[in-house]
């Protein structure tokens, strides 16, 4: 087996060893298994070193030192669910002949002078778009920059020259070359040909923390993130700065992502970004102080603001705290939507409490709400898995009468329970009772019930239900519904 040396260019293997014992892991796997594709962003911590065999690692090691990775810096914080989500697939395509390619045209790239533009012509490339990702990606890890090939790589196709990964990428390449002039340059490009970022173009704030925490002199992150803003609003990115904020929020970060807000403008839209997170982390103090700091500073929370902490409450199993911001609502002129009682009426059910829930129910016509399709599905379906088949169906008779645009919804689906329950003659009449009122079932239920009635042998069953249903066009419908 060859030593990693011969898979490192320019004979300056120890100027990259030490580059690469403190900078990505994605450079580093690309390097040690020559030609191979990119996995997610993975970072090598300061205190380890990967370099301790001239041999290839074996795909076993891959893996435990992916899950070593994730909580190896404060800006990339990962979930356990993530590291369980790895796709180790992945690795088993390192050795594909498109991986030759990419890596042999990112060297090009760095390692030429001037005339790079001319020398990726007359080598006549046929790239795909995920080929140039894959490019892209490597002359970020390797800190080289990318215009150039960013601006030819457009010229191949218009696909090339609206994704937003590619795009993104090249944002995220002059990010970690500090090369912001630039970076504001191609954002005002990008909005005029309504182009729009994802959180790609923000991977060298994770680079900048790396660089921080091997010692390197730096700008700190939050002087770097000044400049991005400024250069987001400079090029009147909205749209990025809350894909910056969502970035930060998801990865915890939330006294970045609060800076952000602070020196961007503060929104509601992005406090509710950091609401939706704390809230999704069932960070039931962080929400009520989120909630606090919106009033403070005259950013008063809205619908959305509130049933973000109503979910919260709920999860939480305090529901007294719940019932109180229904009433803070009202009270400050912000009305529950359907979506608030609905989730009120959700942990109730799953209390067994479902007198309660119906209650809420009733009180949402004192405010003039319409129940969502999904409300009745739930109170339906709490009927019927406790076998209370007939309340669900006097639930169903009611409801339909009461909200007619829901009627097709919520007798189809009591139909098609019946059939999941094996209960095709249930399933007949409640087809039965809808061609009485005139309501046309979902074509996929309608459908399911005459293949089981015909499967058991009730044919003439089968013929009766569709002539009730002659002239609903149900035979020539294909709602897949």
């Amino acid at each position: 087996m060859a030593s990693i040396s011969h898979y490192i260019p320019n004979n300056n293997n120890n100027k990259l060893f030490r580059y690469f014992n403190v900078h990505s892991f994605n450079s580093i796997s690309y390097l040690l298994v020559p030609h191979a594709p990119l996995p997610k962003t993975l970072h090598l911590p300061q205190n380890q070193t990967f370099f301790s065999s001239t041999k290839y690692p074996s795909l076993s090691f891959y893996r435990q030192y992916i899950s070593s990775c994730f909580q190896s810096f404060p800006l990339l914080n990962c979930s356990n669910n993530d590291v369980r989500k790895t796709n180790y697939s992945n690795f088993n395509r390192f050795y594909s002949s498109d991986s030759k390619q990419v890596y042999d045209i990112a060297q090009i790239i760095r390692n030429a002078d001037t005339h790079l533009e001319c020398k990726l012509k007359s080598m006549n490339l046929r790239l795909s778009v995920y080929s140039a990702i894959r490019i892209l990606k490597v002359l970020n890890t390797l800190r080289v920059s990318a215009v150039v090939f960013f601006h030819w790589v457009r010229q191949l196709g218009p696909e090339f020259e609206v994704d937003c990964d590619i795009c993104s990428l090249v944002i995220d390449n002059c990010g970690r070359l500090n090369d912001f002039d630039t970076m504001c340059s191609l954002m005002n490009e990008f909005r005029m040909n309504g182009i729009q970022l994802n959180e790609k173009a923000f991977g060298f704030l994770a680079f900048v923390v790396l660089n921080k925490n091997s010692g390197k002199g730096c700008d700190s992150e939050k002087e770097v993130l000044k400049r991005l803003i400024d250069v987001l609003k400079k090029a009147d990115q909205g749209s990025a700065i809350r894909v910056l904020i969502e970035w930060l929020s998801i990865r915890g970060n939330f006294e970045m992502a609060r800076f952000v807000i602070e020196n961007a403008e503060r929104k509601v839209s992005y406090y509710n970004i950091l609401m939706r997170e704390k809230c999704r982390r069932s960070n039931f103090k962080g929400a009520t102080d989120m909630l606090h700091e919106m009033k403070k500073v005259n950013c008063g929370p809205n619908l959305q603001t509130y049933n973000y902490v109503l979910s919260v409450l709920c999860k939480c199993g305090k529901m007294e705290e719940a019932f109180q911001t229904i009433d803070l609502m009202s009270e400050n002129n912000c009305l529950p939507s359907a979506l608030s009682f609905e989730i009120l009426m959700h942990k109730l059910c799953s209390l067994d409490n479902l007198h309660i829930a119906l209650e809420i129910l009733d009180k949402m016509t004192l405010y003039g709400i319409k129940p969502r399709l999904s409300t009745h599905a739930m109170f339906i379906k709490v009927y019927f898995n406790s076998e209370r088949y007939v309340e669900a169906y006097d639930y169903v008779v009611v409801s339909g009468e009461k909200y007619k645009s829901s009627s097709n919804m919520i007798y189809s689906l009591l139909a098609s329970l019946y059939l999941k329950n094996s209960n095709v003659a249930e399933a007949y009449t409640i087809l039965h009772k809808m061609s009485e009122k005139g309501l046309r079932p979902y074509f996929s239920v309608y459908t399911s019930v005459l293949k089981h009635l015909q499967k058991s042998g009730r044919g003439n069953l089968v013929g009766e239900l569709k002539r009730k249903f002659t002239g609903m066009g149900l035979e020539s419908n294909k709602d897949t519904r």
